[in-house]
This record gives structure tokens, sequence and C-alpha cells, in this order.
């Protein structure tokens, strides 16, 4: 009932023990290893940026086609309408005069 065992360990603490083994081993000073360290998920998150933009625009860019083509659907179903009364209407004004 002592001890309640090993706990899985972070993945923050076991980046920094990486990093300690290589300053260790190198003999490199915090100052000289923090940029590297980071620049990793910096590029990383950069990727991520841009995919997520790239996604956006091409979701975008499908609304606009769709958009479009609805319109243009929408233009040729008013004109068929117009098409099919407007010879009856011609018809009707022929009667009466």
């Amino acid at each position: 009932m002592h001890g309640r065992g090993r706990t899985k360990e972070s993945e923050y603490l076991l980046q920094l023990r990486e990093k300690q083994k290589a300053r260790y081993a190198y003999g490199i000073l915090e100052k000289q290893v923090v940029p590297q360290f980071y620049q990793r998920d910096i590029d990383g998150l950069k990727l991520k940026r841009r995919d997520v933009e790239t996604s956006l625009e091409a979701s975008i860019q499908a609304l606009r086609n769709t958009l479009e083509f609805v319109r243009e659907q929408d233009g040729r179903e008013r004109d068929e309408k117009l098409l099919q009364y407007r010879p009856r209407l011609a018809e009707a004004e022929l009667k009466v005069g």
C-alpha cells in the first residue's frame, strides 16, 4: 500500500530529458538549445496553418462554384417559364383583339 507505482511520463518530460542529454553530451548552453528546440514546433505550426488556409480556400471556391451553378439554373428556369407563358399571352391577345 505504499507508493502508487510509476506514472506515465509526460511528453514535456521526455523532451526535456532528451534536451538535457544533448546539452551534456555536446557541452551546449541553454541559450544555444532553446531556439532550435522551439523552431521545430514553430515550423510544424506554420505547416498546419498553411494546410488550414489551403483547405479554407478550396472550400470557399467550391461554395462560389455551387452558388454560380445555382444562379445559372435559377436563371434558366425563369427563362423557360417566360417562354412557356408568352405564346399563351400572345394567343389571348389575338382572341380579344
